[in-house]
């Protein structure tokens, strides 16, 4: 995976974060994203799942 692609991968990860945030603290934000909910899993569960991809890919390249 080449630079471009990791910095991809960390800033999908970083919106998400924020969109979650987001979402917890605005309640009209959050009613919008459960009612446009796209994800097949919860985005709590996507976020740690793109976290460890991250972890993977810096172990990979050590």
């Amino acid at each position: 995976m080449n630079d471009y692609q990791k910095s991809l991968i960390n800033e999908l990860h970083e919106i998400l974060l924020k969109i979650d945030k987001e979402g917890l603290k605005d309640d009209d934000f959050y009613n919008w994203l459960s009612s446009n909910y796209f994800f097949e899993d919860d985005l709590e569960e996507i976020i740690i799942k793109i976290k460890d991809a991250k972890n993977n890919v810096n172990i990979k390249k050590k």
